[in-house]
């Protein structure tokens, strides 16, 4: 097949299909085609200096509003999970008679975790004013909590974990 296609081909631009093709081209009005008054429109400058500055402006404050819009959006985006990860800051344990607060920051540039700080236990066996547990102890030697230790970095790895967790089924 490939050869009978290049015969053909061989065939009819040695002399065959010349005088058709010459006919066709001759259809073409060349002598209008090639006038220059038809051509004068490509190099004829349309725009003035004053409108390609004007142009440029409004491209340069288009692109500077649209930069501006867009940052505010992900950061409104950003304090919006940043306060929602805030309002997770406490816990209180029923069973042990603890309460724990803390405040939530969120990472660097570069580590966007969000982690805690300022981390308070308070023993709540006391009646209504929880007592501040120091040392992991509760101050009041007479409590059931004065004998138990509770490690203040174990309860931050567990409440930053929580954080993270938060911080990820917000995403």
């Amino acid at each position: 097949m490939k050869k009978v296609l290049s015969w053909i081909i061989a065939i009819g631009f040695s002399g065959i299909l010349v005088q058709p093709v010459q006919w066709l081209l001759g259809l073409i009005p060349w002598e209008k085609f090639i006038l220059k008054e038809n051509w004068i429109w490509l190099i004829k400058p349309q725009f003035s200096f004053l409108n390609i500055v004007v142009f440029l402006i409004l491209i340069i404050a288009i692109t500077y509003i649209l930069k501006l819009i867009f940052k505010m959006g992900k950061c409104h985006i950003a304090k919006k999970k940043e306060e929602s990860l805030k309002k997770i800051n406490s816990y209180t344990d029923e069973e042990d008679g603890i309460k724990v607060t803390w405040d939530v920051g969120i990472g660097s540039l570069y580590n966007n975790n969000p982690f805690a700080y300022n981390i308070q236990i308070f023993c709540t066996k006391h009646g209504n004013v929880p007592l501040r547990m120091i040392g992991g102890h509760c101050t009041d030697p007479t409590c059931p909590n004065a004998i138990k230790y509770f490690n203040k970095n174990i309860i931050k790895n567990n409440i930053e974990s929580v954080l993270i967790d938060a911080q990820n089924k917000n995403s």
